[in-house]
């Protein structure tokens, strides 16, 4: 399960299609790693995804909840197409002190 988490970890932090994952899970297999067949789908690589952004989402919420020290800056733009666009950014201190931020983009609807 491991492997399989880390490949779709990958491809979403890349930014590439799902439908890459069939074909990675295949070369690791052809590399030697028995993966088994049950997981090799856009669907499967969704859910995987999706449960890692849960975790990460929690986690990260219970850091910046959990720091003595945080800002919340915010910026936006609007687009050719009045669409407008925001980002905000939350810089805290993490655990042991260490600096961190974590970024959200936002759609701003009319």
């Amino acid at each position: 399960m491991k492997i399989l988490f880390n490949t779709t970890f990958y491809v979403a932090s890349k930014a590439l299609a799902f439908k890459n994952v069939p074909g990675l899970l295949d070369l690791l297999g052809q590399n030697g790693l028995d993966i088994g067949i049950q997981y090799h789908t856009n669907k499967k690589c969704k859910e995987f995804v999706s449960s890692t952004a849960t975790v990460e989402r929690q986690l990260m919420s219970e850091e910046v909840h959990n720091t003595r020290f945080l800002c919340v800056p915010a910026d936006g733009s609007t687009d050719k197409s009045t669409i407008e666009q925001g980002a905000v950014y939350v810089p805290y201190t993490g655990p042991n002190g260490r600096p961190t931020t974590v970024c959200s983009l936002l759609t701003l609807l009319p």
